[in-house]
């Protein structure tokens, strides 16, 4: 048997591939065998109208037959189509790293390998009569339709959008470098053009030019070094500075007094006093370290979520694993994560609104409200800026793999086409279609509500009714706009977490229209801004609440929360009326915000002393002064894990939970960098600039008044 015989022989068995192109397996293989070579369905661009393409691939199959190695490899890594497919394992990404490191010997010119991914879409018959659509999700309902037609189940999957596809398949093809993606896309068109014409059904075919990818050594555009030129310049600055520190002596602050304001910045950027002050202990006496603690728990959780994101939008083997997820009720924990964020938006207006109620009532001058819009902007937009920048230049160049241009890619040019939109804090409204940094809506819905507080804290403050008046008109109108827009667009009561949609979740409708705006997340903020009045009231006219109301808080607490986040289970397991929609859509935010603001009162008030121990725990509130960076920047982690997969992942709730491990390790390390590096500096640099002399800094941090921590703790209110 020659080398021919012995691939052909090896390779029919795997030619599932070909039973789309006759009306059955046993057909195509006769086809195969009598009409086609065997290896030109994995050497599609024989026939190719690009001469320099189609001379290379003839070589290809010339040294394939004599089974030189670079060819043998070659084939080897070009995928043989996947099993499983009536099961939604839809990919076979053949071995990525193998194909584009294949370098060809060619005599007149040399070309290496390159890795592309086609995509094939079944159209079944126009005629299939569907009979037991209903059945097809139920397993003891096997003998009732097993004897169906196949195309009656690709026609029932593909029509539900709870379901992932089983008519799409994806398949690796390892061709000469000199093939475009359009070569192959024309190729596989022309190959499969005959055979649907003999066909009652029709193959499809696309090929992505962000699927073509070639082993290039890496460039560096004029950004990528201004880029880099900047980090290495920002990492000598640190150590420059810390070493100056240890030089002058073991009290710096009495040196910073001699020496003047040119010596205070240059210690801003002290790697030793900027650790000390992130390990320092900041007890508050209005007892509201209990958020170091809401803040972490969410944040992890938050993770959590992100992580199922990518996990389940990613290819697998076992998708039916993940369809079953939605009829469980206990899985809605996971489902209807985004939630979760309801919190950091109650927590964030509660502390704005605290923290400049409180500056209003102690200033004697009165105070300039810009100095907490500036604030707030130094605070957020310097670190944001750099993973901005990291994610135009840097990002790209640091992986590889068969989606990674597809996802880092993608999201490199996002990022280029709307970085400024982000810096403005608008990226929730405008280039939405182009959104850079899919976790980064909420910095800028938090920057939205933002520009409203100052005004609202000081009308709370001047005019309490008129204030209070005001505040819970916008809560109403919120909730009434939520359900308006819901209601009329008929859009899902939530974001659902649905296979298809996580494929590239900030393209799809109810990501741009109803989970990103700030005027469909308003009311969760504006019940922050009440509460962070209501405390100061209470601090005010020393209020003690009532046993009874206590109990009765907590005791409905916890089903408001819990119907809050469980009622999302009736929108993955019903079609639901669009009334009801509306109206759960419009609340859900409300109730849970509702529930977080009586935990800040009542905890930060004592009436939560089981709980505060946990959430008042010292590294938790050390860990909570990493949230913003944790926030911004562990969608990077997460983002580079997804795109550099090299085979389809196995699902499970195991595996998510001991990659979300993985995931909250990477992330506060790097946000601890980040805020060595770059978040502490600043925000030092900026009191240095405003006047604040070295030494009553350190006079607040001995001190340790609540005043000074609260100061803290709402300076990273944002997140």
């Amino acid at each position: 048997m020659d080398a021919l015989a012995m691939l052909r022989s090896f390779f029919l068995t795997m030619t599932l591939f070909s039973a789309c192109f006759s009306h059955s397996i046993f057909e195509s293989f006769s086809d195969v065998v009598n009409e086609l070579d065997a290896l030109q369905m994995y050497i599609p661009t024989l026939n190719s109208q690009n001469e320099k393409c189609k001379n290379h691939s003839l070589y290809y199959l010339d040294a394939l037959k004599n089974l030189k190695i670079w060819a043998s490899e070659m084939f080897d890594a070009t995928g043989k189509i996947p099993s499983g497919i009536l099961s939604g394992a839809l990919h076979d990404l053949g071995n990525f790293d193998e194909c584009v490191e294949i370098k060809v010997p060619y005599h007149r010119d040399k070309f290496h390998g390159q890795y592309c991914m086609a995509q094939f879409t079944i159209v079944p018959p126009k005629d299939v009569l569907i009979v037991h659509a209903s059945n097809y999700y139920e397993n003891n309902a096997y003998e009732t339709y097993y004897n169906d037609s196949m195309w009656e189940k690709l026609i029932v999957y593909s029509a539900d959008k709870t379901k992932g596809s089983r008519n799409e398949l994806y398949c690796a093809f390892c061709l000469p470098s000199s093939c475009t993606h359009q070569d192959l896309k024309a190729a596989l068109e022309s190959n499969i053009r005959i055979r649907n014409n003999k066909s009652d059904f029709q193959l499809l075919v696309d090929v992505n030019e962000k699927s073509c990818q070639v082993n290039e050594p890496v460039t560096f555009s004029t950004g990528d070094v201004i880029f880099i030129i900047f980090l290495v310049t920002t990492i000598m600055m640190v150590v420059c500075s810390s070493i100056y520190g240890i030089l002058i002596g073991k009290d710096p602050y009495k040196y910073m007094q001699i020496k003047g304001k040119f010596h205070d910045i240059i210690m801003c950027f002290s790697f030793p006093i900027n650790f000390k002050k992130f390990t320092s202990e900041s007890r508050n006496t209005d007892g509201l370290d209990c958020i170091a603690g809401m803040r972490v728990y969410s944040m992890v959780l938050i993770i959590v979520l992100h992580r199922i994101m990518f996990e389940f939008g990613s290819p697998m083997v076992n998708p039916k694993y993940v369809e079953k997820l939605y009829t469980k009720f206990e899985t809605t924990l996971l489902l209807n994560g985004p939630i979760l964020v309801e919190s950091f938006f109650t927590i964030s207006g509660f502390l704005a609104t605290y923290l400049i109620i409180g500056q209003l009532k102690s200033s004697k001058r009165g105070i300039n409200l810009g100095v907490f819009y500036f604030h707030r902007i130094i605070r957020m937009s310097p670190t944001y800026a750099i993973i901005l920048a990291f994610y135009c230049t840097l990002f790209v160049k640091l992986g590889e793999g068969p989606f990674w241009l597809q996802r880092v890619g993608l999201e490199q040019e996002r990022c280029l086409a709307s970085w400024w939109a982000n810096l403005l804090y608008i990226n929730n409204y405008v280039n939405t279609d182009k959104i850079c940094m899919f976790q980064s809506w909420y910095v800028a819905c938090d920057m939205n509500f933002f520009l409203f507080t100052p005004v609202l804290a000081w009308t709370l403050w001047k005019k309490p009714k008129l204030g209070v008046a005001l505040v819970i008109a916008l809560i109403i109108a919120s909730i009434i706009v939520v359900f308006v827009i819901v209601y009329i667009n008929n859009l899902d009561a939530m974001f659902m977490l649905y296979i298809r949609v996580l494929k590239d979740p900030v393209s799809h409708n109810s990501f741009t229209s109803m989970y990103i705006p700030g005027h469909m997340r308003a009311s969760s903020y504006f019940v922050g801004i009440l509460t962070g009045h209501i405390k100061h009231r209470m601090n005010e006219k020393e209020v003690k609440i009532p046993q009874h109301i206590v109990k009765t808080g907590w005791i409905l607490c916890a089903p408001i929360m819990l119907a809050s986040l469980y009622t999302g289970f009736l929108f993955y397991l019903f079609e639901v009326p669009s009334l009801f929609t509306a109206i759960y859509a419009s609340l859900y935010h409300f109730a849970w915000s509702i529930c977080i603001a009586w935990m800040l009162i009542a905890i930060s008030s004592g009436y939560g002393s089981w709980i505060d121990q946990i959430l008042r725990w010292k590294p938790l509130v050390v860990l909570a002064r990493l949230t913003y960076c944790v926030y911004i920047s562990h969608g990077a982690i997460q983002l580079y894990t997804a795109a550099s997969i090299r085979t389809p992942i196995h699902a499970s709730v195991f595996n998510v939970l001991y990659q979300t491990g993985a995931d909250i390790l990477l992330a506060y390390i790097l946000a601890f960098i980040l805020t060595m590096l770059y978040e502490s500096p600043i925000i030092a640099l900026e009191k240095v600039l405003r006047g604040s002399k070295p030494s009553e800094i350190k006079k607040q941090s001995k001190n340790e008044n609540g005043s000074a921590a609260t100061t803290e703790i709402a300076s990273n209110s944002n997140i």
